[in-house]
């Protein structure tokens, strides 16, 4: 594992490594709904999700999604590679 992580907003890029980050942390992803490409990359525009991005040089080992109705806020779709968990 290199040092520092780089966190960063999601990038339209990176739509599959982040898809496939989700499946292997055993998320239930929806490829053909919630999760598609542009639905994702629509509710990011329209500024009612957020997914920020920790990469490990030129891995993704992490994201946090987070979305909002304007009144509430969720956190969902956290994942992490096995490789960078721990829980000490």
């Amino acid at each position: 594992m290199s040092d520092p992580w780089r966190l960063r907003s999601y990038d339209p890029a990176d739509y599959e490594a982040v898809i496939a980050l989700w499946e292997s942390c055993a998320l239930p992803v929806r490829p053909q709904g919630r999760d598609a490409r542009d639905h994702l990359n629509r509710e990011i525009a329209e500024r009612t999700a957020f997914l920020l991005e920790a990469w490990d040089g030129g891995t993704l080992v992490g994201t946090v999604l987070g979305t909002h109705d304007g009144r509430k806020g969720w956190s969902s779709a956290t994942s992490a590679t096995t490789t960078v968990r721990s829980c000490t």
